[in-house]
């Protein structure tokens, strides 16, 4: 069994986060209006999908693929029942889509411009009785937002029936990357539960809160890390950056097949330690997702603990390297001493370098 709640939450004191699916077939989704081709921005709230207890996970037709790390998303809406408040402070809502009930905190600060920028944060593994997590990971930023004015979502994950390559047992609450039942569904923004989430989350903040279209920035923690990689690849024609901590990019079977850890704050450093992981590069075998080797990919801001057990600081290395070959931005920090943990970002000098990134790193 593995859970996040093993791997440790401990607070880390000090964090520096310094420089330097295919086709798009009809929908037979009940979340995903068949009007293909609408504006962006559109929004349909009423509940095509039937009794909101049901478990009905919403699917689309299949014939994407995830060799090429997707291709973008289709602008058309997600039908969901359910919405955003507008009230300021910490709040709960529930967007009903397909059927399953899906549980998103949110936080409005006080001041913020008429379009603020959203972040979606994204919590790491639990099990299966686990709640709150959402909450408790959106919390973390809410210093960051009264600051800059910036609009926070944090999703709930569901119980995953089945484990997948990234250590987990069924019964598990975790992100869809790449199932194995089908790994295709995972890159897929129109069959991927969880895409679908975080598209129907984006519309909805649009809607009610009016946020800037050109800053949807993602952050998350070793198992959200790992899909905010996914989710910035698969639905790269909306995210404008993202940050990973304690994730990666995994070459190896899977998470656990490599457990390394050093001294050195560089990646060149790290590589020439002892019992330095040696998963293989590159290639159909990279996991949550494949990079894109053409067109754009978000920004990545890459942090991880270089005394990390649980997800090695090698694959955050390795993703890295691979997005540095590919001609894509990314800018990483290693932080000596650190395992698995969440860095704390309550004071300026630890949130303004984050904020600094995710204002650079706009959409186009």
């Amino acid at each position: 069994m593995r859970a996040d709640m093993k791997r440790s939450l401990s607070i880390v004191a000090a964090c520096i986060l310094s420089a330097s699916c295919g086709s798009d077939p009809p929908s037979t989704n009940p979340g995903v209006d068949a009007a293909a081709d609408a504006s962006p921005d559109a929004s349909d709230t009423s509940d095509a999908s039937g009794d909101a207890g049901s478990e009905v996970v919403p699917t689309d037709a299949p014939g994407s693929t995830c060799a090429t790390g997707g291709a973008g998303i289709t602008t058309r809406p997600v039908t969901t029942a359910g919405s955003f408040s507008t009230a300021g402070g910490d709040q709960s809502a529930t967007l009903t889509i397909g059927g399953l009930a899906r549980e998103v905190f949110t936080y409005l600060p006080a001041k913020r411009p008429a379009n603020p920028p959203l972040l979606i944060a994204l919590h790491g593994t639990g099990s299966g009785t686990d709640v709150g997590q959402g909450m408790d990971m959106g919390q973390r930023f809410e210093a960051m937002a009264d600051a800059h004015g910036v609009a926070i979502a944090g999703p709930e994950s569901r119980v995953q029936p089945q484990g997948d390559w990234d250590q987990h047992d069924g019964g598990e609450k975790y992100w869809e990357t790449m199932p194995r039942d089908d790994p295709s569904r995972g890159c897929d923004p129109n069959r991927n539960p969880d895409l679908i989430l975080l598209r129907a989350i984006i519309q909805e903040a649009k809607k009610t809160w009016n946020v800037d279209p050109k800053r949807i920035f993602l952050i998350g923690f070793s198992n959200g890390a790992f899909f905010s990689l996914r989710a910035a690849v698969a639905m790269r024609d909306q995210i404008a950056s993202f940050t990973e901590m304690s994730g990666g990019l995994v070459t190896c079977d899977n998470t656990n097949s490599c457990s390394f850890g050093g001294t050195s704050t560089t990646c060149a450093g790290l590589a020439s330690e002892a019992d330095y992981c040696k998963c293989p590069v590159g290639g159909a075998s990279e996991k949550p997702i494949t990079l894109p080797t053409s067109g754009r990919m978000p920004a990545g801001n890459l942090t991880h603990g270089n005394q990390d057990f649980t997800v090695t600081v090698a694959y955050t290395c390795a993703l890295a390297a691979r997005m540095t070959a590919l001609g894509h931005t990314v800018q990483v920090s290693i932080r000596a001493g650190a395992d698995h943990a969440i860095p704390d970002f309550v004071a300026p000098s630890a949130y303004e370098p984050l904020w600094t990134f995710f204002d650079t790193h706009r959409l186009p």
